[in-house]
């Protein structure tokens, strides 16, 4: 006759131990005790060296070393170690020897990874995010507190953890974190791996300078002649040396504003009116950060007057003898200016000396110099006050030299303002409310120079329309003229009297007053 005390199920997970004596129920408390301690410990370890809690004894350092004999599980966040007992009185034994943050559901016993007392020393896990970060991400830095201990943190030091990184590799992040009890926590980390995403992100150019934004925040240009940021006329794209981590750049006129992937804005160039809030008049040929202006989401340039869009709103600055910036007797502003005259700004593109401003409804106002009815309100004197655009809603707007553009819902083109060289794509000097240009829709994209206006259709079709100059020759296109040999449109912009396009395979075309673009080889 075999007489049985009890068994132990290993292949079900259960330790029933029903017959179990008082002596032998004891002894399974404190062999489960023990074990378990020695299990806590090493998942605590693990953390410390890793910077997460393992989610299954696997990734446990050492588990083989533990030789566990009681069939131990982990719950899919680490914070619990599972085992299950049928016997009530086993369980609460347990309990009795383990931490207050342990607990029993029959036949789960859970318990906590913290010991016998509650923890006083905080335990905080990292995190990163977005989860595929490159070198034109913005990352952001957060981190969750593993243990419970019902002590508030009151100081984080981190390490490492920059806004952006501008070259691919693996970055160690840590963090240490203090409680409302002076405790300190141990040193968590984190790996943050960065991978580099190739080829050009955009094409931007003011007139005298051409620039290739890639994705790795690298920055090249070709200038064509003089300019305010003293770079050498070449006839090659040379790389912008001192600038990285490059999102964005507008340089329209004499200025630059550059976006940075940690969100900020450097300037360089003219600053006679405070256009690089710079707290100064003098100019800067080299890029210096501004100040005050945190996470950016674009930013544009006029002449003299500057724009940028943050998480916080809408600011401007510069020059504002024409109320280009605010309704006030100040000729300029040297520094970003929040602007409240709309609550519900969607959209904004800067002209040469006037603004146009979309909500988020799809209405346009606009503000500035308003001497060729570049306003859109019927008139074409200046005003002193927001105006709103005589058009219906609208989905594109464009500011360009002295004249202005927007795109219905229906996707037609309507402009307005000076059209001394055609910009308008119609006889007539000015004209001082929306008009219909010559039934082009679908428009997804414009742009333009002084004289030059450039659009986009959905199909990737390409029309252009004003004046070319080519050396002392002033060619007129009143009417939208098809510009041939590209498909595939990812970028476009004007610069030099020229059309340089990028295409989605990352290959450059260029075309003066002849309309047919041609291949350059960008090294």
């Amino acid at each position: 006759m075999v007489l049985i005390l009890g068994v132990l199920v290993l292949s079900g997970l259960i330790i029933s131990l029903s017959f179990l004596t008082k002596d032998s129920e004891e002894n399974h408390i404190q062999k489960i005790v023990k074990q378990y301690d020695l299990l806590r410990k090493s998942i605590i370890k693990t953390f410390k060296e890793k910077g997460e809690l393992p989610s299954s004894l696997m990734e446990v350092n050492n588990i083989s070393e533990l030789k566990l004999s009681y069939p131990f599980k982990l719950d899919k966040n680490g914070k619990f170690i599972l085992l299950k007992i049928e016997k009530e009185s086993l369980a609460k034994g347990v309990l009795e020897n383990v931490s207050d943050l342990s607990y029993y559901e029959k036949p789960m016993l859970y318990l906590s990874i913290y010991g016998k007392s509650n923890i006083n020393e905080p335990i905080v896990e990292i995190r990163v995010s977005p989860d595929d970060i490159t070198t034109t991400s913005h990352i952001k830095y957060s981190y969750k507190e593993v243990s419970k201990d019902n002590h508030n943190i009151i100081e984080e030091v981190w390490q490492g953890n920059k806004d952006c990184f501008p070259s691919a590799g693996d970055y160690e992040v840590t963090l240490k974190v203090k409680n409302s009890q002076n405790i300190w926590s141990d040193e968590a980390k984190k790996i943050v791996t960065v991978t580099e995403e190739p080829g050009i992100k955009k094409i931007i150019s003011s007139s005298k300078i051409l620039f290739i934004v890639y994705n790795n925040g690298q920055l090249k240009y070709q200038a064509f002649s003089t300019n305010k940021l003293k770079l050498p006329v070449t006839d090659e794209f040379t790389i912008y040396d001192s600038l990285e981590g490059v999102l964005d750049i507008s340089m329209n006129y004499d200025h630059a504003l550059v976006q940075i992937n940690d969100r900020t804005i450097k300037a360089a160039g003219s600053n006679g009116y405070g256009q690089l809030a710079l707290n100064t008049k003098i100019d800067k040929p080299n890029f210096t950060k501004i100040w005050g202006l945190e996470n950016v989401k674009s930013v544009q340039t006029g002449d003299k007057i500057s724009a940028a869009m943050t998480k916080g709103g809408l600011y401007l600055w510069g020059k504002n003898d024409e109320k280009q910036i605010a309704f006030t007797t100040q000729v300029y502003y040297d520094m970003p200016q929040k602007f409240n005259q709309l609550k519900d700004v969607k959209e904004y593109s800067v002209g040469k000396d006037h603004i146009l401003f979309k909500t988020k409804s799809g209405k346009i106002f606009a503000q500035g110099c308003n001497d060729y009815g570049q306003l859109g309100n019927g008139y074409s004197d200046n005003v002193l006050e927001i105006q709103e655009v005589l058009l219906l809603n609208a989905k594109i707007i464009h500011a360009g030299d002295e004249f202005s553009f927007a795109v219905n819902e229906e996707g037609k083109l309507y402009g307005w303002g000076k059209n001394n060289y055609y910009q308008l794509g119609m006889q007539g000097a000015r004209v001082k409310t929306p008009m219909i240009i010559n039934n082009l829709e679908d428009i997804i994209y414009i742009t333009s120079s002084e004289k030059i206006i450039v659009v986009v259709t959905e199909k990737g079709e390409i029309y252009t329309w004003g004046t070319y100059i080519s050396g002392t020759e002033a060619i007129d296109f009143i009417n939208p003229h098809v510009v041939k040999g590209a498909d595939s449109v990812k970028g476009i912009t004007i610069c030099d009297n020229k059309i340089f396009v990028l295409t989605i395979d990352d290959e450059l075309f260029v075309a003066d007053h002849h309309l047919e673009l041609e291949k350059l080889e960008i090294r």
